[in-house]
């Protein structure tokens, strides 16, 4: 029996509300429903699920065999939706069932974010320390630029990402590495110490061709 045109968008207003009983017995109706996109929002329950928090029917759309990889129409997937909720709980719930640490952008994100939290357990994970950013917003960039470019906060990011053997040397789109980032907003010298240490160019270039003035 096949479901009916209305019931992805119930399954999704059950799991965005969560209502995980009633999300159950739609999921037990219909099963083809725990990964069908709503015809409204281009979303998956999953993501409703994640995207407002809610635990429990996170874990019920798990275990009936949601896929922790599957994004949005708009390419945003269930993981990196977590990390930018700064949702621990989400995230490590969605590695173990199996989300790709280095699909999309989560890495990035929890670095920009400033969530040292997040990032600690992707990179636990096998998120790649180094990797550049496939598409959108980061688009170029690595983990470390996108700590270093949100300086007030990501101190605690940079140092994760640099005990992880992130490339202090890695250029973003724009032919810029981390450390000019660092030179033109921070003020603790202590975090611009940290990318010397570790072996950045004190003469690197920012995106105008200006030397760091280290």
């Amino acid at each position: 029996m096949s479901a009916p045109k209305d019931a992805a968008a119930r399954a999704h207003a059950r799991s965005a509300s969560g209502d995980a009983e009633q999300l159950q017995a739609l999921l037990r109706q219909h099963p083809g429903l725990v990964d069908a996109a709503s015809p409204d929002t281009g979303t998956t329950a999953l993501l409703q699920a994640v995207r407002h928090g809610h635990a429990d029917c996170l874990d019920l759309l798990l275990a009936a065999g949601a896929d922790p990889n599957k994004p949005s129409e708009g390419g945003v997937t269930p993981l990196e939706l977590a990390v930018q909720s700064c949702n621990l709980v989400a995230v490590q719930k969605l590695l173990a069932a199996g989300s790709d640490p280095n699909a999309g952008r989560a890495t990035h994100m929890a670095a920009t974010f400033a969530d040292p939290a997040c990032l600690e357990v992707l990179l636990a994970a096998g998120a790649a320390v180094s990797r550049t950013a496939p598409q959108g917003f980061y688009c170029g960039s690595t983990p470390l630029h996108c700590a270093a470019a949100h300086y007030k906060t990501a101190g605690r990011c940079l140092s994760l990402l640099l005990a992880a053997g992130a490339d202090v040397e890695a250029v973003d789109a724009s032919a810029t590495t981390p450390l000019p980032y660092v030179c033109t907003h921070y003020t603790d010298p202590g975090v611009l110490q940290m990318l010397l240490d570790a072996g950045a160019d004190p003469n690197a270039q920012d995106r105008d061709g200006e030397a760091s003035g280290v």
